[in-house]
């Protein structure tokens, strides 16, 4: 996912354990500026010796260590993105959506999507078969999924018939 970039754009990077690996690859692409809600992620930037990453306050989630709340929406309102790398709980091929398991967060995801000019979302083959309470975006909200190889081939069929580019890595 972090090859997808140019080298230049401002990136939401989302809270979650695939956020945590394109911080780890963020030296890729060390030119873009990052932005993001999660203290791991935030940690995981400046290991990688991004010098142009921002952390986004409010109150603290402990299910995803990172921030929520109006002070995190409040922010999100005043930036835009090129690009917004987002983590799901659920990728639902037939209602054609993302979820997520915690309320609070989910607002927080939606107003990265609205901020941004494409959204990308970054999920291991396993969130297709699961479910998640919150939805926070429709397929025609998103530009694309960056997935694992291992992911069904009956599943992979059905995304074909959608508008995203799907990138098996």
């Amino acid at each position: 996912a972090i090859e997808m970039l140019t080298g230049d754009e401002v990136v939401f990077l989302d809270a979650g354990t695939t956020a945590l690996f394109l911080a780890e690859n963020a030296h890729i692409r060390p030119e873009c500026r990052y932005v993001t809600t999660s203290l791991g992620v935030a940690r995981r930037l400046k290991m990688q010796g991004i010098r142009s990453f921002f952390m986004i306050g409010g109150a603290y989630q402990s299910v995803n260590d990172s921030f929520a709340g109006t002070l995190a929406i409040t922010a999100l309102r005043t930036l835009s993105f090129d690009v917004a790398f987002l983590c799901c709980s659920a990728v639902d091929v037939t209602h054609r959506s993302i979820a997520i398991a915690d309320e609070a967060y989910s607002q927080i995801q939606k107003e990265a999507i609205a901020s941004s000019r494409r959204n990308v979302v970054v999920a291991h083959h396993d969130k297709f078969v699961a479910n998640a309470f919150v939805r926070t975006a429709d397929f025609d909200q998103l530009e694309g999924i960056v997935t694992n190889r291992e992911l069904d081939s009956e599943i992979l069929a059905r995304l074909s018939s959608t508008d995203l580019e799907v990138i098996l890595a």
